[in-house]
């Protein structure tokens, strides 16, 4: 019953802020992704819902505020954005960019393998992402296939930053040490 009722609240807060069409997407260990469309912009968007009910504290869990931070400090063409974020009772809200393609985990379960051309040129737009969060400060730790999602250009968005970390110069000092070190 738990889930009706976080559905109802989240279709009534949804809409309240200019969003309808409740679509699922995606699931997660913490959240569900559904896809909803702006009333205002006539635009598809993703929705991450987070349940933080469970959650004893009366403050955000330290990972959806490190998602939030993440993201709200991150402008790149290869890293998803976020558009809002808001709470209602029980449940978070973060507006993204809706990436009609889905996760590089999906594209690789449909197709089998991807060949030469595209998987390089997905893959230094992965390391572009990358370099960027780590210019930033931002180590994003959980880089795998289902958090490399598809825009509608067909590029990759690295996504997911629930796990993010923020970090000093002298850690990114040591982190470049380190792979100068493997690569030797």
């Amino acid at each position: 019953m738990r889930q009706q009722e976080m559905l109802n609240e989240a279709r009534k807060t949804l809409y309240q802020h200019g969003y309808e069409n409740l679509e699922p997407i995606g699931d997660g260990g913490f959240a569900t992704i559904y896809k909803v469309t702006s009333r205002q912009y006539r635009e598809d968007f993703a929705v991450k819902l987070i349940d933080f009910s469970l959650d004893d504290s009366s403050s955000l869990p330290a990972s959806f505020q490190a998602e939030i931070t993440a993201l709200t400090n991150l402008d790149h063409t290869n890293v998803i954005k976020i558009f809002n974020y808001f709470t209602s009772e029980t449940i978070l809200y973060i507006i993204l960019e809706y990436c009609p393609g889905g996760s590089l985990k999906d594209y690789i379960n449909k197709v089998g393998f991807i060949k030469q051309p595209v998987v390089l040129q997905l893959s230094q737009q992965i390391i572009r992402a990358l370099s960027f969060c780590h210019e930033k400060g931002i180590a994003h730790r959980d880089v795998k296939p289902a958090n490399i999602l598809i825009d509608k250009y067909g590029r990759a968005k690295l996504a997911d930053f629930g796990l993010a970390q923020h970090f000093n110069k002298s850690q990114r000092i040591s982190i470049l040490v380190s792979i100068d070190l493997i690569f030797d």
